[in-house]
């Protein structure tokens, strides 16, 4: 496998050089592709301006970047799709060996291509590959993440409706002491059914619970 399928033009969304140098590996193990054929941008005007002008194939990038960026939001993540989808740019997500309850919230949302970090550059290359049939029945999963999500799948727990509507108002912004008010609880209880949905889902953090009621609402 020496040879990248197709002229496909190729642009890189990435938050930190680490990203950057492993989509460079991606690249260069098992196959060559030139680096100066791939548009690498950490910024969100000069990523919208390649899409505005010259918009690529193909813009990669990492899941992560949707939270860990100062100039980066839902919101732009919204206006981002409209643009690559306005001028049929597929989107590639790679996401890192994270909980699976958020890998498969990641995956509803429907990329063109969801890998792992896992992944090898041949699973990339197949995925590309995919990509340039004209067109792609149904979004691109990798092998690593499908196995993944059915591993987990025998070990889920469903939440109570209380915890789901608990984790909803905080999607929406609700602090413990006002879902409480609204929901005629004490805090205590409403804090109760938080941590059992935090068990449930395998989430230990609240960032990491941030990062799932943000998935959440952007997979309705």
């Amino acid at each position: 496998m020496d040879k990248f399928p197709g002229n496909t033009r190729i642009a890189v969304f990435y938050r930190d050089n680490i990203f950057r140098k492993m989509i460079y590996r991606f690249f260069e193990d098992g196959f060559h592709y030139p680096q100066e054929s791939i548009l690498f941008s950490d910024n969100v005007d000069a990523l919208f301006a390649t899409l505005s002008n010259n918009p690529p194939d193909i813009l990669i990038s990492e899941f992560s970047f949707l939270f860990g960026h100062k100039s980066f939001n839902r919101f732009i993540n919204g206006d981002i799709d409209r643009s690559c989808k306005a001028c049929n740019v597929r989107r590639v997500i790679i996401v890192p060996n994270a909980n699976p309850w958020l890998i498969q919230y990641i995956i509803d949302i429907q990329f063109s291509v969801t890998l792992s970090l896992y992944d090898s550059s041949a699973e990339l290359y197949k995925a590309i590959a995919y990509l340039q049939q004209p067109d792609p029945s149904m979004p691109f999963v990798s092998a690593y993440l499908k196995a993944r999500m059915r591993s987990a799948g025998k070990q889920r727990f469903p939440l109570s409706p209380g915890e789901r509507e608990v984790l909803h108002m905080m999607a929406q912004g609700y602090t413990l002491n006002e879902i409480a008010q609204i929901k005629h609880r004490a805090t205590s209880t409403i804090a109760t059914q938080k941590h059992n949905a935090m068990k449930k889902l395998g989430v230990t953090s609240n960032s990491e619970l941030m990062k799932y009621l943000l998935l959440m609402e952007n997979a309705k």
